[in-house]
């Protein structure tokens, strides 16, 4: 199940995976970051593009349009880093999954998208056991797929 959670309006919900043909990865890094350190140098930050972002992929999730669901994702992704709310790491496996074939989107997630990495994977069109291999040359740990935690 993946749980979606809009404080705006107080919701959280959980809904399981409604795309067939898209998989989903999480990598665990070995990157460590303090959180509360990094929350607390950020000066007054206006989320508002990025709340729109996450609303309009919420709303792609739930209606299963799964082209515009990752396109949210990796625009949420860019809007992070034009803010320089970014591991330049990080930032650079993104750049490198992108380029793997079927891959159709990826970011990183936690403080400065630090500690998972998501990709989002065409099942007919990736290779997944060359995007393993890579995710394993990175210190990269798979942690999750679309059908549960710890399958990997």
């Amino acid at each position: 199940l993946i749980t979606l959670f809009n404080r705006n309006q107080q919701q959280l919900e959980s809904q399981p995976w409604p795309f067939e043909q898209l998989g989903l990865l999480l990598f665990k890094t070995p990157i460590k970051l303090a959180t509360h350190e990094h929350l607390a140098n950020i000066k007054a930050l206006d989320t508002s593009e990025l709340a729109y972002i996450a609303d309009q992929a919420t709303m792609a999730f739930k209606q299963n349009h799964a082209h515009l669901f990752c396109d949210n994702v990796n625009q949420y992704w860019q809007r992070l880093q034009a803010k320089k709310l970014t591991e330049n790491t990080v930032s650079r496996w993104v750049e490198q999954c992108l380029l793997f074939p079927g891959i159709k989107a990826a970011k990183g997630c936690g403080a400065l998208g630090a500690d998972v990495l998501l990709v989002l994977y065409d099942k007919t069109k990736c290779e997944i056991n060359t995007l393993r291999n890579f995710a394993t040359q990175q210190n990269l740990q798979c942690v999750a797929d679309q059908n549960a935690i710890f399958n990997c």
